[in-house]
């Protein structure tokens, strides 16, 4: 977790569960920052024909401020940017390049959607098995 609060559900949150959750943290004065991340497991393989490898990832899709709490680097050292996300780009486990057998600008299948390997990272704060997106943050939120 990357915050001192975290509220989470199984199913979509209501208009009344979100008016709500803003009338608590958003209008106490307690809450300094927040964002919104959405995690789902899937399957996820390389678009390369003839690579079969298969691996059950936690998709994350994330938005600025991400992370509230912590530093997020790249395995390079470099700080985490947003830019590496737009257009479909991911930032994945660094593991997951051998398990999957691709490298960095190789497209990875989930479910529908094609995302470009941007980045990798070694660890993520608040924890996670393998993807970080944007466009998963938006397609699952409905934006």
């Amino acid at each position: 977790m990357t915050a001192d609060i975290e509220i989470s559900t199984t199913t979509d949150f209501t208009p009344g569960d979100l008016t709500t959750i803003e009338d608590i943290v958003g209008h106490s004065g307690i809450v300094e920052a927040r964002n919104e991340a959405i995690t789902t497991s899937l399957m996820a393989r390389s678009s390369k024909r003839g690579l079969e490898a298969v691996k059950f990832v936690e998709l994350k899709g994330i938005e600025p401020p991400f992370p509230l709490v912590g530093n997020f680097n790249t395995s390079d050292g470099k700080p985490f940017d947003f830019k590496l996300l737009e257009n479909n780009g991911a930032v994945i486990a660094r593991i997951l390049l051998e398990e999957l057998n691709v490298s960095i600008g190789d497209d990875l299948k989930i479910g529908e959607g094609t995302f470009q390997i941007r980045g990798t990272f070694d660890e993520e704060p608040g924890g996670s098995s393998g993807f970080l997106g944007r466009e998963a943050h938006r397609a699952r939120a409905g934006r």
